[in-house]
């Protein structure tokens, strides 16, 4: 366990441009792997970007945007 490898993840995860591929980046078991050298809390963290994405949209539903 290196800091290199942790800040080489971290970069990936940050290079993604979308709330959506860093959600899914939690899903890959390479990155997971990955992700448990560290000691990181992988749903904790998947669930926080599940709320920014919730947040990033109004509280109504796809029919009213009709």
């Amino acid at each position: 366990m290196t800091p290199f490898k942790l800040k080489e993840l971290y970069d990936e995860f940050q290079s993604l441009p979308t709330q959506n591929e860093r959600i899914l980046f939690f899903d890959n078991p390479d990155n997971t792997a990955r992700m448990s050298e560290f000691n990181i809390n992988i749903p904790n963290l998947k669930k926080h970007h599940i709320e920014v994405w919730d947040n990033a949209f109004p509280h109504s539903t796809w029919d009213s945007l009709k």
